[in-house]
């Protein structure tokens, strides 16, 4: 059975909502990666961190709080910065209901897309979880991405979204590593999407050896990196549909960030 440490159980079951309680052995507080899917799902219930996610929502929100009314260039880490600058580091070990009756007493309104978010955030201030296992990585990701989070099934994140989670675990945690089942993890959703190149500037730099070792069309990789460094449109239609796929990436996590 999947163990979790204790601000991780408690990240779940703050958003599950539901009254079912993980628990957490007192002497195994970092768990190990569940071998098989089957073992989360037993103790672990559907749950949404993003319902019927509208990013027009969270941008309304920060939007009003900070006083602005251009929503086009609000990002996933807006709400974050508004946070740490409104209530400094104390808000990291607050109870959510502190959180919200806080929100609402400063005036302003939080739909429960914003307070899963905020979870999310407080288990990445408090916890190196995301950073170290695969699964809490990619339900993060999830998150960060507006996008609906299961955690009894896996949800291979897209390579934007794996860009957009680093991005900003990073930005949270900038001196953190990424254990190795994280950076694998990165590498085969990039796989499964047809990458064969993995730049640093959107990704780590230890991506691209993982994606080696599963990825055997070295010659497209060569030409897709050249073609990058260039930034020129390629004769090759292949590597030109790396180099779209790679600009699409880059422009999503510029405007969200």
């Amino acid at each position: 059975m999947a163990l979790y440490d204790q601000l991780t159980a408690d990240f779940i079951n703050k958003i599950a909502g539901d009254g079912s309680v993980i628990q957490v052995p007192d002497d195994e507080p970092i768990p190990a990666m569940p071998e098989r899917q089957s073992d989360s799902s037993k103790i672990l219930k559907m749950m949404r961190v993003a319902k019927n996610p509208k990013k027009a929502i969270r941008n309304l929100v920060v939007a009003k709080a900070l006083g602005i009314e251009k929503l086009s260039s609000m990002g996933v880490l807006a709400l974050y910065y508004f946070l740490n600058d409104h209530y400094k580091r104390d808000w990291w070990d607050w109870e959510p209901e502190t959180i919200w009756q806080t929100l609402d007493h400063d005036g302003i309104t939080v739909d429960e897309d914003i307070k899963d978010m905020v979870l999310a955030f407080q288990l990445c201030v408090n916890s190196m979880a995301p950073f170290e296992h695969w699964h809490i990585f990619e339900k993060v990701g999830h998150a960060f991405n507006n996008n609906h989070v299961d955690f009894t099934v896996i949800q291979p994140l897209e390579p934007d979204e794996v860009a957009m989670a680093i991005k900003v675990l990073r930005s949270i945690q900038p001196e953190t590593e990424f254990d190795q089942e994280v950076l694998r993890y990165m590498a085969a959703c990039c796989k499964q999407a047809g990458l064969v190149y993995m730049p640093q500037d959107m990704f780590l730099k230890e991506c691209q050896e993982y994606l080696d070792e599963i990825t055997f069309e070295h010659g497209l990789r060569d030409g897709t990196i050249k073609a990058w460094a260039q930034k020129v449109r390629q004769s090759d239609p292949r590597v030109q549909v790396q180099m779209e796929r790679l600009d699409e990436i880059h422009d999503y996590i510029s405007k969200e960030s």
